[in-house]
């Protein structure tokens, strides 16, 4: 499982990679993080992913837009946001889940089980 996390916050990037790493402890898997749109779309060109987490605010920039850039791209997305008004939008973008800010890990495993299923 190839993963970036696209989060702006920096305590919030390195909770979500912490609980990942709870999640996926005994498997294989590869975390990236990204703080802005040009750093994220740069690194997709680059490296083929299986699963993005995604901030919808980020410093001011719109997270939709890197969907946007990336939509025949092959990955899924969970979007993590405390921009609940956006949650019906980001389905519309085709994301898996849209968990609102805070989380834990067990809302965050709920997620990722949609990936199996």
């Amino acid at each position: 499982m190839r993963i970036l996390i696209v989060e702006d916050e920096p305590v919030t990037a390195r909770y979500i990679k912490n609980l990942l790493e709870e999640i996926y402890h005994n498997k294989r898997y590869s975390i990236s993080m990204q703080s802005n749109l040009l750093s994220s779309e740069c690194f997709l060109l680059e490296n083929q992913i299986d699963l993005l987490i995604l901030d919808l605010n980020l410093n001011g920039e719109n997270g939709f837009e890197l969907l946007e850039q990336a939509v025949a791209s092959s990955f899924h997305t969970i979007v993590v946001s405390g921009n609940i008004d956006k949650a019906l939008l980001a389905f519309e973008y085709g994301v898996l889940d849209f968990i609102p800010k805070p989380f834990d890990v067990d809302r965050l495993q709920m997620a990722l089980d949609l990936l199996v299923n």
